[in-house]
């Protein structure tokens, strides 16, 4: 099950996900294991429905390192005490580094600290006994991920992958790379819903059918 907040920095989706079927005894003051999916919205937003709907978070995954995307990830560990905070191995550093996030050209300069798990193409999680992946599609950045849930059918693509759309290339990116990034998630289960950094959900097999634009390469 999952939450989507798109009212985040600049129209980013933030998503709280979670297994309803976890088990957990609510009644009984148990919490579902959750995670947080991006960092655009803060904890103001977030912990009403964690409270809600009774979760406990234990990660916090950034699908990459640009500001949109992490800006109150600080503030939501200080919310989640206790939550890890989770990105690719290849933006890890790019987090306190005010032009990597490109928050200096936002004219809103922050340094993020870098995440404690740093994670590699095919490394796993586990949230409240279910599984997500993690797939590096580099392009929009070097070490940006798309998270899949597969036992829901479910991915969420960061800014690699929109309804009708890609990321842009020219914040630190490769159009060779995303392209690349692009034909890689065609070929996953058409059925499988996205849910983007940006704008709607969308499937595979939807985003499929318009092809690769040949303007990437």
């Amino acid at each position: 099950m999952y939450v989507t907040l798109d009212y985040g920095l600049l129209g980013s989706n933030t998503y709280i996900y979670w297994n309803e079927n976890d088990g957990a005894d609510t009644a009984n003051g148990e919490l579902h294991e959750a995670c947080i999916i991006d960092a655009g919205c803060d904890a103001s937003d977030i912990a009403p429905i964690c409270a809600s709907k009774h979760l406990n978070i234990k990660y916090i995954i950034l699908t990459h390192c640009h500001i949109d995307h992490i800006c109150y990830t600080d503030e939501l560990c200080e919310e989640f005490a206790g939550a890890v905070t989770v990105c690719h191995t290849a933006d890890a550093e790019a987090f306190g580094s005010i032009q990597k996030n490109v928050s200096v050209l936002l004219g809103m300069p922050k340094n993020v600290k870098t995440p404690e798990l740093k994670i590699s193409d095919g490394d796993t999680i586990i949230v409240g006994g279910k599984t997500l992946k993690f797939i590096n599609t580099p392009g929009h950045t070097e070490g940006g991920v798309c998270i899949l849930a597969e036992e829901d059918n479910i991915m969420f693509t960061g800014d690699t992958l929109f309804c009708n759309g890609f990321g842009r290339t020219d914040l630190g990116g490769n159009p060779q790379k995303l392209k690349e990034s692009i034909t890689r998630l065609y070929e996953m289960d058409p059925v499988i819903k996205i849910l983007p950094g940006h704008g709607e959900s969308s499937t595979i097999g939807e985003e499929a059918a318009w092809g690769v634009p040949s303007y990437l390469g």
